[in-house]
């Protein structure tokens, strides 16, 4: 008998693409305040500080912070960090966040998981600060029960040990719980 749901959550409850997109935008506006960089050239060097950051730190959930891509894109074109970094990161989340829906259905979903008595989880790759806030941004802090991210677990998914952890959250057990994604591998 199912007792509970594992979402996953960017891509799968809202669209995670043209959020990131307004995300890059902004802050390439703000470079180009700052620093007098195109948008194109802040973009390519933003790019690079990505990858940069997820070479280093391969199966993290910190491979996904953007203060670290922000960081490293800053320190790789020669540029102060200190306040820029941190105020880009803001400006990122800020108008990622202004983008996000939820798709259409989701919250209807949640309301009748909710109403059956199901456990709600978030199981995702990211950090959780960021994981929260767009949870409360979409309206589903009423419904989710339990977060779980690969900074938590020190692993990304498919690494067992990010669903183990929802499961113990959950108390639940594997043949108990649904898992709902967008992407069969994760």
């Amino acid at each position: 008998m199912v007792r509970g749901v594992i979402f996953d959550l960017d891509d799968t409850l809202y669209a995670y693409e043209p959020a990131n997109r307004a995300g890059e935008e902004a802050i390439a506006v703000y470079a180009q305040e700052m620093f007098h960089l195109s948008p194109g050239q802040f973009l390519t060097a933003y790019a690079q500080g990505r990858a940069a950051t997820k070479q280093m730190l391969p199966d993290s959930g910190a491979a996904h912070s953007r203060l670290l891509y922000v960081q490293h894109t800053l320190e790789n074109l020669g540029l102060t960090t200190f306040p820029y970094a941190y105020i880009m990161e803001e400006i990122f989340w800020d108008a990622f966040l202004a983008q996000i829906e939820l798709f259409d259905g989701a919250l209807t979903l949640f309301r009748k998981l909710c109403d059956r008595n199901m456990k709600i989880a978030i199981c995702t790759d990211l950090t959780a600060a960021i994981q929260y806030r767009k949870i409360e941004r979409l309206g589903l802090n009423p419904f989710v029960n339990f977060l779980v991210t690969s900074e938590e677990v020190g692993h990304e998914k498919p690494h067992p040990g990010i669903f183990q952890m929802a499961l113990r959250k959950m108390r639940l057990e594997p043949r108990e719980v649904l898992m709902i994604g967008d992407h069969w591998e994760k």
